[in-house]
């Protein structure tokens, strides 16, 4: 299968950088490089003028060799530059998965175990995983993401600095005023009528809808050590910007399962999501869940 490589200063996070490069920063060319990669990720919107796709192929800012040899070609190889390619071109489909793998230390065994895993749940309806697509939506390469660390629950998260595409591959990632009114509308659904939510909800009910209205980035399967050694693998439900909204431990067997109920679109009736624990930004005390909450009661409901 022939893999197309993109050109240099083609893919939306390397604008970012050429564009906002400085080339006086004290900082050293890696310190820049990822911090400029982790503003690019908490951006709200990435305006066109970072994505050539999106301007007929034209870049804003076409990098010079000497810009391709500082900032680009060491940060990552040809193949995660076109793994990260495919992630922005994705459908966006609520049953998208990928599958990150942290740990290696078991090899071929854990590599054949991933296999299996696959395999047993295609047969049981795992059919959004087609087999031309393995080699960007499961992130398995012991030279690229082996960032397991069990003194770091949050290990997995090194790889957006890396592929922050991962992260967030839409061009619009902010939780806007359109998810606000949503946010209100299903309150609203659920308890009758604007004034019944005025008397009957509590800021748990609140946080409950933002957390279902956010988790709208695609699924993230982390296979770390504790994975391979128990078969049970977590799944992340995400922002898109690939914060963690909420997350469970799942076993491999029900993966299939899972994708039923997302093309069901009935995600939320599910055990996993129900059952899994709220991500710390996304918390009552969470940064993220503080400044949505405020948006949402400033915003107010239909009968404001």
């Amino acid at each position: 299968m022939s893999v197309t490589e993109p050109a240099w200063g083609a893919l939306p996070v390397e604008q970012y950088l050429l564009q906002k490069w400085n080339p006086d920063s004290p900082l050293s060319t890696d310190e820049q490089r990822t911090k400029l990669v982790r503003a690019y990720i908490q951006e709200d919107v990435i305006g066109p003028e970072f994505d050539p796709a999106r301007t007929n192929g034209v870049m804003v800012h076409a990098p010079t060799q000497d810009e391709i040899a500082l900032i680009l070609e060491p940060w990552r190889s040809q193949k995660l530059r076109s793994i990260a390619a495919k992630h922005l071109k994705a459908t966006g489909m609520c049953h998208d998965f990928y599958f990150l793998r942290t740990n290696y230390a078991g090899g071929e065994e854990d590599g054949a175990k991933l296999r299996d895993w696959i395999e047993f749940n295609r047969d049981e309806g795992f059919c959004s995983m087609d087999p031309d697509d393995e080699w960007w939506r499961i992130l398995s390469d012991v030279e690229i993401f082996n960032v397991d660390d069990d003194d770091d629950w949050n290990d997995w998260r090194k790889v957006y600095d890396i592929l922050p595409e991962l992260a967030a591959p839409e061009s619009q990632r902010g939780f806007t005023t359109s998810d606000i009114a949503d946010v209100h509308e299903a309150l609203e659904a659920r308890f009758g009528s604007p004034e019944a939510v005025k008397v009957g909800t509590c800021e748990d009910d609140y946080e409950d809808a933002i957390k279902d209205m956010a988790a709208s980035g695609q699924f993230l399967v982390v296979l770390d050590r504790l994975a391979f050694e128990t078969g049970e693998l977590r799944l992340l439900f995400r922002d898109r910007k690939g914060h963690v909204v909420k997350e469970c431990g799942i076993e491999a067997e029900e993966l299939g399962e899972l994708v039923n109920y997302c093309e069901l679109r009935s995600m939320g009736e599910s055990q996993w999501w129900l059952g899994a624990g709220t991500g710390k930004r996304y918390g009552p005390k969470g940064r993220i869940m503080k400044g949505l909450m405020r948006r949402v009661m400033d915003h107010g409901g239909s009968s404001s």
